[in-house]
């Protein structure tokens, strides 16, 4: 097949460069990428679903040729922008899931061909506008990458390193451009200025937050950056229309992604709200850039392509006056005549493995080549413009380069009506895949793979198959997974996407190599203890079948059966099923360690709080430095990479003393939070305090502390405490700490004024207990599980209830029969023992968000160790502890 194709394309090749005329035979080429633009957001596309006008790309589409099956290579932005101009599907780069920020080092590799490099070696003239989003390497003030953390305008100067007048490098212009416009990233990403070329358009002399706070140009505006790159854009045009060279224009518009920016001439337009407006001026902006083509008089000798980096983003609901903006979730909810279909009859958004996350629009025109009103249904890609680029002049693609791009020139002069791709890989924004051939679609994750429900790590993924097989001939909406029916095209479709990997490329040519390990399916965490777990269970069910023997149980409130099967006595006597814990744990080497760096040293690493998501392991963690306490920040894939991964101290608090961080995803408010303790000077109870970001990767963007609560006078707390802990019912959210007094105490706020009003504080909980009272709801049960650790040889206890403002009742609370402790803690085999303390530690979580949920049949603990011996003769401070994983050996019998 691949042969044929080729051949097909050498042809069309040599019959372009026999058209008279150079402009034929090198026609220029204007692509504009709209940012998180849905198909159902055009009129074309949407037809009565669509709820917007979208005139200017209505008309290209009657005047060109419209794809009703194209794809960017992801579901996110930066990864598609990679494939885009390199011609190679965006994971084979070292940025394997996410996206980059806009102080990001340079994602394209300093030898990788690209479309305007390629391009401008066969004479044309390469300019781009717009949103960059590929990384870009800044000067600095002291020699180390670009990072900011200033707040405020006077903090510029000591909390900002970048050299405002210095030269920036390894940006567009080093990859083939002649001439850039634009901005570094997205345009809620700073820093807020325009950069032209390799230097920046004056200097960031205050502190703007279009989404996220940061460096900013006074007089730059996020309302003014569409209409200043339309205008750059048709200037260019109609200054290079009257010159000998084609050219190649690349507009990479910011729209309509957030912040959701239309100017004030747009402001109003649509029944959709601000997302709507801003859209219908993204159809403005592509109208004016076609006009000046049109003026020009170069429509015959230009092809003109529009299309997007991804679905339409959920944040498109914000403000919507209306509650039109819908997105089909693979329910089989029917269409509501009233409402608007970002993603059309296709599943999911932005980020998303399902096709809303990745199907998007692409109108071609060229005329007097393309014929006008035509549609093709075959399936493209966006890398294939490389492919496509070198057809259009009559050159073969380099040797190396351009591994997964393929020309659709066929397609668009109707030489064709056949697809001219084998299949089409898709990437979500955790790392997820799916693989697209003909009619089947198979996606290799049980969930959405990004921001749609099913999400990665919620509770419903569990319970669903480990891949996704769809028909797209009758199920567009990916509602019914066939996997069960056809492990044959499952089996065929992993194969073939394990070869496109293997092989560094999916056309055909010299194998080439990917840039870093390339994991098609991520198995699920503990697939052997869950399947010894169910054999345990269903022995355990025949055991008690054959030897059930009638016996008068304990009375409710009797402590051994509370111990024995962890039931929790209520008021009315009702009790919870029994509940099987641990009964041994075992753990590996150390997985995260202190750093002997030359600035702050670390000598202990505890207090850890990890959340899974988007296909990394996020930790946040007490760092104990010469001087002071503080917050470090990791992440990586595999937890082998825990030591090597890099860390990065938050500058979230000025204060030599906060710590005890816990992370989670607060779904009201669509934030992280990071709450911890922060010792202020002359009160007596610690600052509860907490940060909030929306973009849990970027240790960077976290705000300042504010206090929850601040130990003033109105501080409703009846002692002072440690170790904060918020967890949230559907009514309230809760808060927990301990007072190292054998004492837990209770606070509580109605889940919508959190994180404000948190009051009627309340013991919880007293017996022989310590700190660190980490409490969690048990998936599939009405009950909760608390942690504390008790002092001397650190070990923990665990205790049950069926509320959350109701009575705890123990479950493992001595040395002998513990939740973990030296007593049922052993190293795997073959490991060597590094400790006999079970410290400060969290259960990993099934999900990321504040109901703070485990899965009770698949408990891990991440905890601090160290060897009670070591601790002698030195402070508490000085204690070297370190970071590891308890898995279960065995379970109670």
């Amino acid at each position: 097949m691949f042969r044929h194709l080729l051949l097909i394309s050498a042809a069309f090749g040599a019959a372009l460069s026999c058209a008279s005329g150079q402009a034929a035979e090198r026609p220029n080429v204007v692509f504009i990428l709209a940012d998180d633009w849905g198909l159902g957001d055009v009129k074309a596309y949407g037809g009565d679903r669509c709820k917007l006008e979208t005139p200017n790309m209505d008309q290209l589409a009657r005047d060109g040729m419209r794809f009703t099956d194209a794809h960017s290579s992801s579901s996110v932005c930066t990864p598609t922008r990679y494939g885009l101009l390199t011609g190679r599907y965006n994971w084979r780069s070292r940025l394997k899931n996410g996206v980059l920020f806009g102080y990001s080092e340079p994602l394209i590799e300093p030898d990788r061909d690209t479309v305007p490099a390629f391009l401008k070696r066969q004479g044309y003239r390469t300019a781009m506008f717009g949103k960059w989003h590929l990384g870009m390497r800044f000067p600095t003030t002291d020699g180390k990458p670009a990072s900011s953390t200033a707040t405020q305008a006077n903090e510029l100067a000591s909390k900002c390193n970048v050299d405002w007048k210095g030269e920036i490098r390894q940006g567009p212009n080093s990859i083939g451009f002649d001439y850039f416009w634009g901005i570094s990233a997205s345009l809620d990403m700073p820093p807020y200025i325009w950069i032209e070329n390799n230097r920046f358009v004056g200097e960031c002399t205050t502190i703007k937050a279009f989404h996220r706070p940061g460096p900013a140009h006074a007089d730059f505006e996020d309302v003014d950056v569409l209409p200043t790159l339309t205008r750059k854009t048709t200037e260019y045009i109609r200054q290079h229309a009257r010159e000998p060279e084609p050219f190649f224009v690349y507009l990479a518009l910011n729209s309509p992604h957030t912040p959701i920016s239309p100017s004030k001439d747009w402001q109003g337009k649509s029944k959709l709200g601000p997302y709507g407006d801003f859209v219908m001026e993204t159809d403005w902006s592509i109208g004016q850039v076609i006009k000046a083509v049109d003026d020009a008089g170069i429509a015959e000798s230009t092809l003109i392509i529009v299309s997007a980096d991804n679905g339409c983003s959920p944040a498109a609901k914000g403000g919507d006056p209306h509650d039109m903006i819908r997105f089909r979730m693979g329910d089989g909810e029917p269409t509501d005549p009233a409402k608007h279909y970002s993603s059309d009859i296709y599943r999911g958004h932005k980020a998303d493995i399902y096709d809303g996350g990745h199907r998007v629009p692409y109108i071609a025109r060229w005329k007097g080549n393309v014929e006008a009103g035509t549609v093709c249904r075959s399936p493209i890609c966006l890398v294939d413009l490389f492919a496509t680029c070198a057809d259009l002049v009559g050159k073969p693609l380099p040797s190396r380069g351009a591994e997964d791009s393929i020309t659709v020139l066929p397609h668009l002069l109707g030489k064709v009506d056949k697809p001219v791709r084998e299949a089409i890989v898709h990437h979500s924004i955790n790392g997820s895949f799916s693989i697209r051939r003909g009619n089947w679609k198979l996606a290799l994750c049980p969930d959405s793979g990004g921001w749609s429900k099913p999400r990665p790590g919620s509770n419903q993924r569990g319970e669903l198959p480990d891949v996704q097989l769809y028909d797209l001939d009758t199920d567009v909406a990916e509602a019914v997974n066939l996997e069960a029916k056809h492990p044959e095209i499952v089996k065929e479709l992993t194969a073939l996407l394990t070869s496109y990997v293997e092989r560094g490329r999916s056309t055909p040519g010299e194998s080439a190599e990917n840039n870093g390990k390339v994991t098609i399916q991520r198995p699920r965490a503990q697939p052997q203890q869950k399947k010894k777990q169910k054999q345990q269970r269903k022995a355990k069910q025949s055991s008690a079948k054959e030897t059930s023997v009638p016996v008068a149980p304990p009375s409710p409130g009797s402590p051994d059966r509370q111990r024995a099967l962890g039931i929790n006595v209520v008021a009315d006597g009702a009790a919870a099923e029994s509940l099987q814990l641990p009964d041994a744990w075992q753990y590996g080497p150390p997985l995260i360690s202190p750093e002997p760096r030359d600035r702050e040293p670390s000598h202990a690493q505890k207090d850890p709080t990890v959340v899974f998501h988007g296909g990394r392991w996020h930790v946040f963690m007490t760092v104990k430095l010469p001087d002071r306490s503080a917050i470090e920040y990791c992440c990586f894939e595999d937890w082998q990479e825990a030591q090597t991964s890099k860390r990065t101290l938050l500058t979230v608090s000025d204060s030599k003393y906060f710590c005890a961080p816990q992370v989670f995803y607060f779904e009201p408010h669509q934030k992280w939070y990071l709450v911890y303790q922060v010792g202020m000077p002359n009160l007596k109870k610690m600052w509860v305090a907490y940060s909030t970001t929306t973009t849990i990767d970027d240790p960077n963007s976290w705000t300042k502390a504010k206090p929850m609560l601040d130990g003033g006078p109105d501080d409703p707390r009846e002692v002072g405490g440690i170790d904060f802990w918020i967890i949230c019912d559907d009514q309230r959210a809760y808060l927990f700490y301990t007072s190292n007094d054998g004492r837990m105490w209770r606070l509580w706020t109605p889940l919508s004024d959190f994180p404000n009003g948190l009051g009627h504080c309340e013991l919880a909980l007293r017996d022989k207990i310590f700190e660190a009272s980490h409490t969690y709801k048990l998936k599939g049960r009405d009950q909760y599980l608390t942690v504390i650790e008790e002092n001397g040889q650190r070990y923990y206890k665990a205790y049950v209830a069926s509320r959350l403002d109701g009575p705890w009742s123990p479950l493992a609370d001595t040395f002998e029969r513990s939740f973990a402790s030296a007593k049922n803690v052993r190293p795997a085999a073959g490991v060597e023992p590094w400790t006999d303390n079970v410290s400060h530690g969290e259960l990993l979580r099934d999900g990321v968000d504040q109901t703070m949920t485990v899965d009770p049949a698949r408990l891990q603990f991440l905890f601090q160790g160290m060897f009670q011996k070591q601790k002698a003769g030195l402070p508490y401070g000085k204690w070297a502890w370190r970071i590891g994983l308890l898995t279960p050996s065995t379970l109670i019998q």
